[in-house]
């Protein structure tokens, strides 16, 4: 039975504004489901970098990997292949339609690191965080993405930098403390 989720309709409004959408989250927590649910009935094709053979083919040669994979396409644990952000980059500032490459991670910092570095500006990001009964913490379904922004002056690029930086770091922060839960 599948749970419906909050995060679905932001996530497909934001796939019509954005070329590149990355979900990340714990293991398990139903990333992949999710967007399989919103693909279902569309033209979008899937692919599981779980598979040794696309994940070797990512790594190796990331130009034919998204050649045999054509957007729009679900891109399943895409931090085993940070040689794809570089092609993705490449792609969207090519003018890559909206939706065209949804990808999916489970390692959240490690992730958001390597996006933020090759795709910045370039891609939503979502983050599903769960609540697990009797935690002494909470944890947030929440979203995430940089708005494409419109500067008047000098002063908006700054106080844009500003606000960037200081989200990174608490994001960062957050991501610290979140591995010091797991444990």
């Amino acid at each position: 039975m599948y749970i419906e989720r909050q995060l679905e309709k932001k996530f497909i409004a934001v796939s019509e504004e954005y070329a590149c959408v990355l979900l990340t989250g714990p293991r398990q927590v139903g990333k992949s489901t999710m967007l399989r649910h919103l693909m279902e009935g569309t033209a979008r094709a899937e692919v599981s970098l779980d598979d040794l053979e696309e994940r070797r083919l990512a790594k190796t040669d990331p130009a034919m990997f998204l050649k045999l994979h054509p957007a729009p396409v679900l891109i399943d644990e895409v931090q085993y292949a940070p040689e794809l952000f570089s092609y993705i980059k490449i792609a969207v500032d090519n003018g890559a339609a909206p939706g065209s490459y949804w990808l999916t991670g489970s390692q959240a910092y490690r992730l958001m690191a390597l996006a933020q570095e090759s795709l910045a500006g370039r891609t939503a990001m979502y983050t599903i965080r769960v609540r697990f009964p009797g935690a002494t913490k909470t944890f947030i379904l929440d979203a995430k993405f940089p708005q494409r922004p419109t500067f008047e002056n000098d002063a908006d690029v700054v106080a844009a930098y500003t606000e960037y930086t200081s989200i990174s770091g608490k994001i960062e922060k957050l991501e610290k403390q979140l591995k010091q839960l797991d444990g």
